[in-house]
């Protein structure tokens, strides 16, 4: 419908509209951001691991490194696995939820808003679309993460335990409810966390291609500013929504005998708890954050689905 474009340039951008999308077209979005974000958390899942274990016992580990070699000598290079089926099976269908909602709600909003209030109010609706697809995505994810802090924390009775085996479990002994208590909380940390990922990749990405633009290297500027874009983006979220992170962790834990987040989080401010992992977190959410970007931008070229295939419009409410 219009172009989003920055400096002097943006006023004489020329208007376009953007063609009718077929339901296959938004399967395509799903499936790019389901692939994204399954690959980009799955190949993490070592340093989530790593996190996760400072987390869950903070009086064994004083520092990343210290935890790294345990995990090493006691369960050997497999133990940075743990949870990789939570992980991968989760975010599947988080990442589908994430990115295709998103697009699927960008539209709406310059349907429903109009495409002079879109485009003037561009950055905040992009916010509001990913707040909410994210929401979605919080009650999806929310059992699959409460089963992988199980297994990574190797609770009494999970340890070694596949997917399906620790999901079962859980429900017959604390029943199906029990996977979605940490839902509200998992919002407060997802939320914030990909509102800044967006605002600040934005931000970043847009300082860097002005810098970038007289370059005819325009290929590989492209994946510099995904790559260095995303990993600021990443680390600035990771702190922004670590306190929540901590706290989900402590709840989700088979040995809390709190009853509600507010207590979670009561017990780790009064311990000082509530920055544990924040380094592995930042290493986590830079490079996990860069790849989602880069990954979804990739498959969305190779789907056919990129901004030059859907005329102009994906710069109207650009997030990545």
């Amino acid at each position: 419908l219009f172009p989003m474009s920055s400096g002097s340039n943006a006023k004489a951008a020329p208007v376009s509209k953007e063609r009718q999308l077929a339901p296959t077209t938004y399967l395509r979005f799903f499936g790019a951001g389901a692939t994204a974000s399954c690959l980009a958390h799955g190949a993490l899942t070592p340093v989530d691991t790593l996190k996760t274990r400072l987390q869950t016992d903070p009086d064994r580990f004083d520092s990343p490194i210290a935890a790294a070699r345990d995990i090493l000598d006691t369960e050997g290079a497999s133990g940075f696995l743990r949870g990789f089926g939570p992980t991968a099976l989760g975010y599947l269908f988080a990442g589908a939820i994430a990115f295709g909602g998103t697009e699927i709600l960008k539209r709406l909003a310059v349907s429903t808003f109009g495409p002079q209030f879109a485009l003037t109010y561009s950055f905040p609706l992009v916010l509001a679309c990913g707040a909410v697809s994210v929401a979605l995505c919080c009650v999806v994810v929310a059992p699959f993460e409460k089963t992988r802090i199980r297994i990574v924390d190797a609770a009494p009775g999970y340890a070694g335990l596949s997917l399906p085996a620790a999901l079962q479990k859980i429900n017959q002994e604390e029943g199906l409810l029990s996977f979605f208590r940490g839902v509200p909380l998992f919002m407060v940390k997802e939320v914030p966390f990909h509102a800044t990922k967006f605002a600040v990749f934005d931000v970043t990405s847009s300082a860097l291609r002005s810098a970038l633009a007289s370059s005819a290297a325009a290929p590989a500027n492209s994946l510099v500013v995904s790559v260095a874009s995303g990993v600021v983006a990443g680390l600035v979220a990771a702190v922004v929504s670590q306190p929540a992170d901590a706290t989900f962790t402590r709840f989700n834990q088979a040995g809390f005998s709190g009853s509600s987040p507010v207590e979670a989080f009561t017990e780790l401010l009064d311990g000082g708890g509530l920055g544990i992992g924040l380094s592995s977190r930042c290493v986590f959410g830079g490079i996990l954050v860069a790849l989602q970007f880069t990954l979804y931008g990739l498959l969305k070229e190779a789907l056919h689905v990129a901004p030059g295939d859907l005329t102009l419009f994906l710069d109207a409410l650009s997030g990545y």
